[in-house]
């Protein structure tokens, strides 16, 4: 595996494209509308959507509060990435970067906190891709 993550580290700095510089881009991996009595949404993304360092949430509507992503990547692992932040109806969280250098993702359930007056927004789940 160590081979394998040195190639494409050593391939992505001679490209000029390592996380968190300049060289990725922002791709939509999935919107969906919440009911915001809901407390876990899934967006599965296919394998050839790329490869990814950092995911971000964009909210319209409503504002809503996500607790935790949990990413589910193509190898089988599992990463829990906490997020604790309350997204306004018209932003976007900050960047959650992957563990590793590079990820294919299944898929994300992003945890949410349940509100009380319920409502609806339109939640998108985006991704960096090298």
């Amino acid at each position: 595996m160590t081979g394998r993550r040195g190639f494409i580290l050593g391939a992505l700095a001679m490209a000029g494209c390592m996380p968190g510089t300049v060289g990725g881009q922002w791709v939509n991996l999935g919107t969906q509308q919440v009911s915001l009595f809901t407390e876990n949404v899934r967006f599965t993304v296919l394998p050839t959507a790329g490869l990814f360092t950092a995911l971000r949430v964009g909210v319209a509507g409503n504002a809503v509060t996500i607790r935790e992503m949990q990413v589910r990547f193509t190898d089988g692992q599992t990463s829990r990435l906490r997020v604790g932040q309350t997204v306004r109806a018209g932003s976007s969280t900050a960047p959650v970067l992957l563990p590793g250098a590079v990820r294919t993702i299944l898929h994300v359930d992003l945890i949410l906190q349940r509100s009380t007056l319920g409502g609806t927004a339109q939640v998108t789940l985006q991704g960096m891709r090298v």
